[in-house]
């Protein structure tokens, strides 16, 4: 992991900001690392430079950190997983 990244990381889980708990939760998984896939997520992520940048690409795709929390959650209309606030089982 580059510094910049975990930089950027260490920000969005301390820092007060405008960005989804989803997101939030998400940045702390990679900073812990430790479980599967780890790398391959830290790669994919290389070169964000925001929070908001962090937030819209974790939105989109699948991700190791996910499956080992729990099973990915697909949003049914376009196949990824959903950081929208997904509930009401529609695509935003």
């Amino acid at each position: 992991m580059t510094k910049e990244l975990r930089e950027l990381l260490q920000v969005v889980v301390e820092g007060n900001n405008d960005l989804w708990n989803e997101t939030i939760e998400a940045a702390k998984k990679i900073l812990a690392g430790g479980y599967e896939g780890h790398k391959e997520d830290v790669e994919a992520l290389e070169g964000i430079e925001t929070g908001f940048e962090l937030e819209k690409v974790l939105s989109r795709g699948k991700w190791y950190w996910q499956i080992a929390d729990k099973p990915v959650n697909l949003c049914p209309d376009c196949n990824v997983y959903c950081l929208k606030r997904f509930t009401d089982g529609r695509c935003e």
